[in-house]
């Protein structure tokens, strides 16, 4: 393993309250204390999220811009369609996968916030915590 001494990689982990199923919510996880390049983001639910065909829950993860306003999408992850959606094992910390190329990029004092959408009466995520890998740019 390569270790850059000069630029190490940080994580940020915050803990959010219960959010019910069908509720839609968008908090901010992390603001950007140097210009830097988010390498990962992962989400741990108290509880296990099966992927469905009904009620199922879309969380995306947003650059805000330094207006707070902005709507780049960094990544997101669903657990439905059952074919395609992802399950969220309990208390195991699941990769939302590849971040976009562009959108990485946080300016210093940009917040990036999770979004919660529900198809049907989607699902509650209990006590999730949010875990973002950066390194400085």
């Amino acid at each position: 393993m390569n270790i850059n001494k000069d630029n190490p990689v940080l994580m940020n982990t915050v803990k959010m309250a219960t959010v019910a199923a069908n509720t839609a919510e968008e908090l901010a996880i992390f603001v950007a204390p140097f210009d830097c390049f988010l390498r990962k983001i992962y989400i741990t639910n108290d509880v296990t999220l099966s992927a469905a065909d009904t009620n199922y829950t879309t969380i995306s993860f947003q650059r805000k811009g330094t207006g707070g306003d902005g709507t780049d999408e960094i990544a997101s992850i669903a657990t439905g369609p059952a074919a395609t959606g992802s399950t969220l094992t309990a208390r195991v910390p699941k990769d939302v996968g590849a971040l976009h190329k562009t959108y990485r990029f946080i300016p210093k004092g940009t917040a990036v916030t999770y979004k919660k959408a529900d198809e049907g009466s989607g699902a509650a995520l209990t006590d999730p915590i949010f875990s973002v890998e950066y390194q400085k740019a």
